[in-house]
């Protein structure tokens, strides 16, 4: 993994400009400390600086920028091209006289530009990537991202410069205008992360996944455009699903497992993260090394799950706990790891994680992308209830429903909590959401409804209508699809990409280490495009496909035992733990003119949180991350 920063200027770069453009590459040196390249363009009008953290073909022939043997192209990527080896072998059969200087991805990867062109290595590649590539001939800058969106990558356009970068801190370093940008910012207050393509600048934006951005220097016009979108509308029939997946994720992650450093999983006991442990285990020839967070708090440990997948896998397992000191560490650090503003509250395990595996290897697979993929959120599972089910039954009384479950859901939280924990984490919050969607009628505002953090409006004089901003409707009109997979679509487009992903790729790349993914691999997203529905939801059960596979390798016990979720009980936190955080960076907040902030209700609302009376984390804790941002930013 890698990061790298870029300026194609109008005008000749000053060395004020080049010495700017430093500053941001270390910035973001984390993300690559084992080597900087830079090039700058004969006319002294293109700069690229680029931070290398050595993972395939860990010696000097794989540094960037690297430049194409004819001279035409000069590229900086970050990620990893999984396919590398294969297409190494189909350019040196399609061309003769290929020289090749080294063994790195990287080169394979301009190669293949450089002999085949960008649009048709972007149908053969497979991998996570983003990347920058300056075309000396055509005087045009490319930049593009995966399919999927696990590596991030940032642009501005202003005052005939056109900027670039892996991270957003980096605009700091290059001198141009960062005007918050309200409507990101009531964004995130709703959703807990910005989507693309805003940030949370006004003249910064985010590429979207699956996207090609097209910089033409000569007429400063840019293009964007999708190279390829994920369908759920072209279903074949395969009665040998279970089998087929088997076969594709034994190639997948036998190639993922490939590195020059050692490499690691991630295994929470859930699903998704005991099948990659479990076929890696088949695949490896080494014994794998497997990591989980374990909590004191029983209601939430997952250690136990995964204890019993290492001892049927036979791994080499550490479990790593959470304590008081490592939460505070970690709380303390979000803002300069997530350098907009990202409240995603599993963020805390994941820097704990990441920072104390780094001691043992620099790559580690995840579980990351499964419950997008093969359908394991309870929002799936309600919408495909509430079209089975839930709108036959008469408006009135689903309207009398609702008032019921408002009124249940606002019950004494402890003791709701207590007699329904072993079904649901926060039930009463559960409850109160589905309050809110049982008398809508279209696909839309249910999902909106079920996704929002619905108490925020009580705080915000004026929101953003998130239907506009945010949902892509082309999606929910599509009537090709059911309504569950319009759920999954717009959460892989999205949720995904913008908060999974970001929440994985900040915390690891922080700590110098690489995360990859093989359940968004290319081929798993091409194969489950073809299946039913019916083979990752049916009635109240989740990733069916999963489930069957992972029968194979783990007992069926310890499949059915119930997943905590990676995530913390962030409202005893608030209470405890986070507490005098929570009050300081609440107070801080109000200090700062955010003129659409009811301050007054923010302070009661916490009030009512401390005192038990309701349950605010998610709402108090945007907040809280957003103070911790506005402290980080301003103060550097």
């Amino acid at each position: 993994m890698c990061g790298f920063v870029g300026q194609v200027s109008g005008y000749k770069i000053s060395d004020e400009q080049l010495s700017s453009l430093d500053l941001a590459a270390k910035s973001i040196k984390f993300r690559g400390p084992d080597y900087v390249g830079r090039w700058t363009s004969l006319k002294k009008n293109v700069a690229i600086i680029h931070n290398r953290l050595s993972i395939l073909d860990i010696t000097k022939s794989g540094n960037q920028p690297m430049q194409s043997s004819n001279n035409r192209f000069v590229l900086a990527y970050n990620g990893e091209l999984y396919n590398y080896l294969e297409i190494k072998k189909k350019i040196s059969r399609d061309f003769t006289n290929v020289k090749w200087n080294g063994t790195s991805d990287t080169e394979v990867f301009l190669k293949s530009i450089e002999y085949y062109g960008l649009d048709y290595s972007l149908k053969i590649f497979n991998g996570m990537f983003s990347f920058s590539l300056w075309d000396n001939q055509n005087n045009i800058l490319f930049l593009g991202r995966d399919l999927i969106g696990e590596k991030p990558l940032y642009y501005s356009y202003i005052n005939n410069n056109f900027y670039f970068s892996s991270q957003i801190r980096c605009f700091k370093s290059l001198g141009i205008n960062l005007d918050i940008d309200v409507k990101a910012l009531q964004l995130y207050l709703n959703l807990n992360y910005i989507p693309s393509p805003y940030s949370i600048f006004k003249n910064v934006k985010k590429l979207s996944p699956g996207s090609i951005l097209k910089y033409d220097f000569n007429t400063n016009k840019i293009d964007i455009k999708k190279f390829r979108k994920i369908k759920f509308d072209q279903k074949e029939n395969n009665n040998n699903s279970i089998d087929s997946l088997d076969k594709i994720l034994h190639e997948v992650i036998e190639q993922q497992l490939v590195a020059d450093v050692p490499v690691g999983i991630f295994l929470s006991g859930g699903l998704d993260s005991s099948l990659v442990a479990s076929i890696a285990s088949k695949v490896s020839t080494k014994k794998i090394q497997t990591f989980c967070i374990s909590q004191k708090n029983k209601n939430y440990d997952e250690s136990n799950i995964s204890n019993l997948v290492s001892k049927k896998l036979n791994t080499e397992h550490k479990n790593i706990l959470i304590d008081k000191n490592n939460i505070l560490d970690a709380s303390e650090r979000i803002s300069e790891i997530y350098d907009e503003p990202f409240s995603d509250s599993s963020q805390i395990p994941s820097i704990i994680l990441c920072k104390e595996v780094s001691q043992y290897g620099k790559v580690f697979l995840t579980g990351d992308g499964g419950d997008e993929i093969f359908g394991g959120y309870n929002r799936y599972i309600y919408i495909n209830l509430f079209n089975n089910l839930i709108k036959k039954i008469h408006p009135y009384i689903r309207k009398k429903i609702k008032v019921l479950l408002k009124l249940i859901s606002s019950l004494d939280l402890t003791l709701l909590n207590k007699l329904f924990f072993k079904f649901y984490q926060n039930f009463n919050n559960k409850l109160l959401k589905i309050s809110h969607v049982i008398d809508l009628n279209n696909s839309i505002s249910i999902y909106k409804n079920l996704i929002i953090n619905f108490n925020t409006g009580k705080f915000l004089k004026e929101n953003i209508n998130i239907e506009n901003y945010f949902l892509n409707g082309s999606i929910f009109a599509n009537e090709n699809i059911n309504d569950v997979e319009k759920f999954m679509l717009q959460d892989i487009n999205t949720y995904l990409p913008d908060d999974i992903f970001v929440k994985t790729d900040r915390a690891s790349m922080y700590f110098s280490i690489e995360t990859r993914s093989p359940l968004v691999d290319k081929r798993i997203i091409e194969f489950t495009e073809k299946i039913n529905l019916d083979q990752k939801i049916k009635g109240f059960n989740n990733k069916m496909l999963i489930r069957e596979l992972l029968k194979k390798y783990i007992p069926s016990e310890i499949i059915n035992k119930k997943k905590m979720g990676f995530g913390l009980p962030l409202d005893d936190l608030i209470r405890n733990e986070l507490k005098d955080f929570t009050v300081s960076s609440l107070k801080d907040l109000e200090k700062i003119d955010i003129p659409f902030v009811n301050f007054n209700e923010v302070n009661y609302m916490m009030k009512l949180h401390f005192e038990k009376k309701k349950n605010y984390s998610y709402e108090l804790w945007n907040l809280v991350i957003l103070s911790s941002w506005y402290r980080k930013f301003y103060s550097d």
